[in-house]
């Protein structure tokens, strides 16, 4: 995942930051796992580091995902509220099967 902040009142510099996945530990302890994707700790919720951050002010944040941290997320969502998983991919497949159905011209 990476982060990119854009200055909100006014665009000088964008500034993009990788996250690195953290997992907190038994102990308390929060250990960041470098060159994987996200963990997500429940279905809503997960923890990352941000290094080298040094910002101020008000910003608007890209969030950009990479596919194995939504795959991350889904199993996760599927893990602790399955009913609503079961749903939502139902409308997602459906919404899939409708678009794929239409002729490659008019796909945005």
């Amino acid at each position: 995942m990476q982060l990119t902040f854009r200055g909100w009142n006014r665009v000088q510099t964008l500034h993009t930051h990788a996250v690195t996945p953290v997992r907190i530990g038994a102990d308390s302890r929060l250990r960041p796992h470098p060159n994987r994707a996200l963990i997500w700790d429940d279905a809503t919720s997960t923890y990352g580091k941000v290094s080298d951050l040094s910002l101020g002010g008000s910003f608007l944040v890209h969030f950009q995902f990479e596919q194995a941290d939504l795959e991350g997320w889904l199993a996760e969502f599927a893990k602790s509220q399955p009913e609503e998983a079961l749903r939502l991919l139902a409308k997602i497949q459906a919404e899939a099967l409708i678009h794929l159905a239409k002729p490659p011209s008019a796909k945005v």
